[in-house]
């Protein structure tokens, strides 16, 4: 899975695993890669903002900020900003669980926008090559 808007590798897809949120307004099982069904949440920030969600165990986001418990989807999780490194869009946030020490490998989990992601693949279908160069 590639940023949408330089492609830059984030991710790949073995590794979306589900994990809902108690605060989702909506879970849905869709289709985003190939033919594989994954759960979508759409989340409500404090602010009204809403974001359709995956959840990811790893991830090339760049982590940004502090650590904020407060307004967290998941509870017992802190959460930090997490942007695309090559382009810096906001793609979207790592939660760490609260009582997890650094070291702990899956004590965190990405919620990745999904309108900030494209599967690799689907790049060459976007592409159409100029007439001029049609036989």
């Amino acid at each position: 899975m590639i940023c949408r808007q330089c492609g830059r590798d984030l991710f790949e897809p073995n590794h979306i695993f589900t994990f809902t949120s108690p605060g989702s307004i909506q879970s849905n099982n869709n289709t985003l890669i190939g033919s594989a069904r994954r759960q979508v949440q759409l989340l409500r920030n404090p602010h009204g903002y809403e974001f359709e969600v995956i959840t990811v165990r790893s991830s090339a986001c760049a982590r940004q900020g502090d650590w904020h418990s407060s307004h967290t989807w998941f509870p017992g999780y802190s959460w930090q900003i997490c942007r695309c490194p090559k382009c810096g869009a906001h793609i979207g946030w790592l939660f760490k669980r609260l009582d997890a020490g650094d070291e702990e490998e899956d004590s965190s989990f990405f919620g990745v926008r999904v309108d900030q992601i494209i599967e690799e693949t689907a790049i060459s279908q976007l592409l159409v090559s100029p007439r001029t160069y049609r036989a």
